[in-house]
């Protein structure tokens, strides 16, 4: 079976690793040579590019192709871990926030591509 090559787009669920994915991909088809083009957390959900045989030469160019992410925010606790998975503090939240503020706060605190800019290796 490892003749085969091509691109698989899975539909990741939430609770399984990028990892658990190719290895029940290895298991079931026998293939040995998969690839992902770019791990998905736990808890995340989502399109996962998977790679077989020779194709998995194509990962970084999938990896370069823009992303677009969506998320729910609970704004009524923080936890220990900044996510669903650690200890919950509730919080008290006397008004919340319109859309327009939470994306100017998003824009200004949490610019990820700024703050590695620092770190790019040219």
């Amino acid at each position: 079976m490892d003749h085969i090559k091509g691109i698989m787009l899975i539909n990741k669920p939430l609770n399984i690793t990028s990892m658990d994915v190719i290895r029940t991909l290895r298991k079931v088809t026998g293939i040995k040579k998969i690839g992902h083009a770019g791990t998905l957390d736990p808890l995340a959900k989502g399109l996962l590019i998977v790679a077989f045989g020779k194709a998995t030469k194509l990962i970084n160019t999938y990896m370069g192709l823009p992303k677009k992410y969506k998320t729910t925010i609970d704004l009524r606790s923080f936890s220990t871990t900044d996510d669903m998975e650690g200890d919950k503090t509730q919080v008290k939240v006397n008004k919340i926030p319109s859309l327009n503020e939470i994306e100017e706060i998003i824009k200004k605190d949490f610019d990820v591509f700024s703050r590695f800019k620092q770190f790019s290796i040219t």
